[in-house]
């Protein structure tokens, strides 16, 4: 409490006690947060924690595939084996995989919803292959990262744990790893910089097709007073 709230007189005290709390907690609000701040503030507060807005594929070297499991560990029985991640069949991304939307994520593990297998080479839509909805780890869950930043929390205001960079002009992504846990949005992963040090950390902008170039998705980006690192 400040100076001059403890100096008031007892009977005054009470009556100011809101006044001084709040004088306390002010802050310079002359300019508001940039709108990406405020909407990465929206969509994680709108989102109860462990709950999953984003989706990816899978991304397992296993020859006998993935085993999607009824619940969040290996206890609970396998409810369907998904086909093995392959990254040796061309098409724009070379990778051919099963891929689904994630709803929901507990320790460390994802549960995984619309899980449909369609290989490059098939030769109708029809060909496609859906999976019931069920579990698998993080460690074999891989998206695109459409995004500059890491933070230390669900909130694009937080500290900055990891970014892309600049070096020789040329810029590189942000490398990234093992998702554990989501917000909405926002997903938590491990996120290297320029140091190549591996750092949990929180971003968004999550690409779960591997089939396109992802145009139209994006996360946290430059925006004055913070700028990718230069390299030279």
């Amino acid at each position: 409490m400040s100076p001059a709230c403890r100096a008031l007189p007892a009977f005054l005290a009470a009556l100011a006690m809101a006044g001084c709390r709040a004088s306390e907690t002010v802050t310079d609000d002359s300019e508001p947060p940039p709108l990406a701040v405020q909407e990465g503030r929206q969509a994680a507060d709108e989102a109860k924690p462990g709950e999953c807005s984003f989706g990816g594929w899978v991304r397992d070297e296993d020859p006998a595939g993935t085993n999607l499991r009824a619940g969040p560990g290996t206890q609970f029985e396998v409810v369907a084996v998904l086909p093995r991640y392959k990254d040796d069949v061309g098409g724009l991304a070379g990778i051919e995989a099963p891929d689904f939307d994630i709803v929901e994520a507990r320790d460390g593990w994802f549960r995984l919803a619309n899980v449909q297998y369609l290989p490059l080479d098939a030769a109708q839509p029809s060909d496609r292959k859906s999976y019931p909805d069920g579990w698998i780890h993080g460690s074999k869950v891989d998206f695109a990262l459409q995004t500059e930043f890491a933070f230390a929390r669900p909130d694009s205001a937080s500290p900055v744990v990891a970014s892309g960079w600049y070096e020789d002009d040329v810029h590189y992504q942000m490398p990234h790893r093992s998702p554990s846990d989501c917000r909405g949005e926002w997903v938590k992963l491990e996120v290297a910089g320029h140091d190549g040090r591996w750092r949990s950390g929180w971003a968004r902008g999550v690409c779960h097709i591997y089939e396109t170039s992802c145009d139209g998705v994006s996360g946290d980006g430059e925006q004055p007073g913070r700028l990718l690192p230069r390299y030279d």
